[in-house]
């Protein structure tokens, strides 16, 4: 909004600090929608109230939150407003999907996550006396929302509905 882009503009594209690669010089720049980057992307300075770490985009990161790493660039240096996504060796021929021999620029480019989940209690492995066991863990759906969760003790056999103990939170 402060920005106030003119009324043509549809899409932010995002450049870090990264080298070029290779002898052609390939500068990683990304961009997403204008409406994604207004509702719910962020300009992370910090992690945790320290600066933001090298290793994760010091000293400026942007986050396509439910979007893939891919679309959250590090080390960002500049900000650009466009007409339409940019064209670049990563926006045309990395980050899409693509059938083998399919031409990448007609694939669908990469954006959301689908769902994650993982179980932090019990560790795998570890020897649980029979009886009531608490199972925890996370879900994570992207810009979804986790609608149940369910556990499977034999690999996926048969589910059991689990209780949602929350926070339930957007991204």
């Amino acid at each position: 909004a402060e920005a106030k882009p003119k009324s043509g503009a549809r899409h932010i594209a995002f450049e870090g600090f990264d080298r070029p690669l290779g002898s052609a010089q390939i500068q990683f720049v990304r961009s997403i929608p204008l409406e994604k980057a207004i509702s719910s992307t962020l300009l992370a300075y910090e992690m945790n109230g320290d600066p933001l770490p090298l290793q994760h985009g010091y000293p400026l990161r942007a986050l396509a939150l439910g979007w893939t790493g891919a679309n959250c660039v590090k080390w960002l240096r500049k900000i650009t407003v466009l007409t339409q996504p940019y064209t670049g060796f990563y926006m045309d021929k990395v980050y899409r999907v693509f059938q083998k021999g399919q031409d990448p620029e007609t694939g669908a480019v990469v954006t959301g996550l689908k769902l994650k989940s993982i179980i932090t209690q019990p560790i795998e492995g570890q020897q649980i006396p029979s009886g009531d066991i608490t199972v925890l863990g996370a879900a994570y759906a992207g810009e979804a929302e986790v609608q149940r969760v369910e556990v499977s003790t034999d690999n996926g056999e048969t589910w059991a509905p689990a209780d949602f103990i929350g926070p339930r939170e957007p991204y």
